[in-house]
């Protein structure tokens, strides 16, 4: 299979400002006509691609005759698991070919049905507690506090909470449950001095293998009743050898045993240095648009790959499992920046940092004038910048660097900027 392959087919991608852009630049260069449809008026993926449309990606029979009416070839959801699952549905209702079956993404996005298929292949998850909406008495009392609640089927850290005691839990566990579109929550014992791991793996022709692992940092500075924010994603981690040697194999025995066969996810959990504990996967792209780094790096892009595949139904491109090499040949990083609530009204000191030598890419979240509420999602981060440098002292000198460069004010000209990564 070669590239020219896509010329000529016709994309449609449900929008969404993370990664959309990546995959219509992609696409287009390669020949393939591309089409953005999400609630957005304008977004630089809608500008970029040969046509835009403004439809939610909740209007399912819309997207339907849109598929239709523009002879579709493939659909993709970027980097939002509701998107994703739409694109699955639309698909189906269409007959075109997706790498996810809808068995595969129900045991997979379901959060509390992911962490019983783990359980048979012996990976380790956080304990639960049984809870419903009933609230039975006898269910409360075995409760051990603290406790992490959140939805099964949502993203993005919405409806989620940690919960010091039961006035809190009840609070927090009728948002999960208005977060969750199946109406149904998780509760979990919150694990506290644990590091959070991301791992991003790229399957390709049944061949497993471990694109990257990085270490997420954290800021609580939104307060104890919201998921904490993420600040930085460091590149290698420091538990890749460990896990490859505890848990690699049951993983991919795992992914074969529902039959995935060519995807690229990600497998998130805790670590304490010595002992993992799993939580979650996504079966889509990735918000942390690791695909950035691995092609610095490694030459290998995972977003490429997908897009190849939802077009042809191969992964072709590159040979995954030669190119892929977690251990990373130099330092890498994400940082994040997490705002405070206000509408956000001038970021300064960009010109200055895209000028620095280890400055790979600036995204934008969010925009100018959009109001941020305190929420502890997702929807709180205003930027990410991709970094790569020769050794971890210039990595250092170059976070320094933009910590003191960069800054965020509001319209009416308060400090958004929230707890910076602090390098040591």
């Amino acid at each position: 299979m070669k590239i020219n392959e896509l010329k000529g087919k016709r994309l449609l991608v449900l929008g969404h400002p993370v990664g959309t852009l990546d995959i219509v630049n992609y696409a287009k260069k390669n020949g393939v006509y591309t089409i953005v449809a999400d609630w957005h008026e304008t977004s630089p993926a809608k500008e970029a691609a040969d046509k835009k449309f403004q439809i939610s990606t909740a209007d399912i029979e819309a997207l339907v005759n849109l598929v239709k009416e523009e002879k579709i070839d493939a659909i993709l959801g970027g980097v939002s698991d509701f998107n994703f699952g739409i694109a699955l549905e639309i698909s189906e209702h269409a007959g075109l070919p997706f790498y996810a079956t809808r068995e595969q993404w129900e045991l997979t996005s379901k959060k509390h049905i992911f962490k019983k298929l783990c359980k048979k292949f012996d990976i380790p998850t956080i304990r639960e507690f049984d809870i419903d909406e009933k609230l039975k008495r006898e269910d409360l009392n075995k409760i051990e506090y603290p406790v992490f609640v959140k939805p099964v089927d949502s993203a993005a850290s919405k409806g989620a909470s940690s919960c010091k005691n039961e006035d809190e839990f009840l609070i927090g566990y009728a948002n999960a449950i208005k977060n969750s579109p199946s109406r149904t929550a998780i509760v979990e014992k919150y694990i506290e001095n644990m590091r959070d791991v991301n791992l991003y793996y790229t399957v390709q022709d049944g061949q497993f293998s471990i694109s990257a692992m990085c270490d997420r940092y954290l800021t609580y500075e939104q307060g104890e009743k919201y998921p904490p924010l993420p600040i930085a994603y460091v590149y290698p981690s420091k538990h890749l050898q460990n896990y490859i040697k505890k848990h690699h194999p049951q993983v991919v025995k795992m992914c074969q045993s529902i039959g995935i066969k060519n995807c690229r996810f990600d497998f998130c959990g805790f670590t304490n240095g010595e002992e993992f504990y799993f939580y979650e996967m996504s079966y889509r792209l990735g918000g942390t648009q690791e695909w950035i780094l691995t092609e610095h790096v490694n030459g290998i892009n995972a977003m490429k790959f997908v897009v190849n595949h939802s077009l042809t139904g191969m992964m072709f491109g590159a040979d995954a499992s030669k190119l892929n090499d977690p251990s990373f040949k130099t330092p890498c990083c994400e940082l994040k920046f997490p705002v405070k609530p206000g509408i956000v009204g001038k970021v300064e000191g960009l010109k200055d940092i895209e000028k620095l030598p280890d400055v790979i890419r600036i995204h934008f979240r969010r925009n100018i004038g959009d109001k941020i509420e305190l929420t502890g999602s997702l929807h709180q981060l205003l930027l990410g910048i991709h970094l790569c440098s020769k050794d971890e002292i210039s990595l250092k000198k170059t976070i320094s660097k933009i910590n003191s460069l960069l800054k965020i004010t509001s319209t009416e000209g308060k400090n958004m900027r929230m707890k910076h990564f602090e390098i040591e």
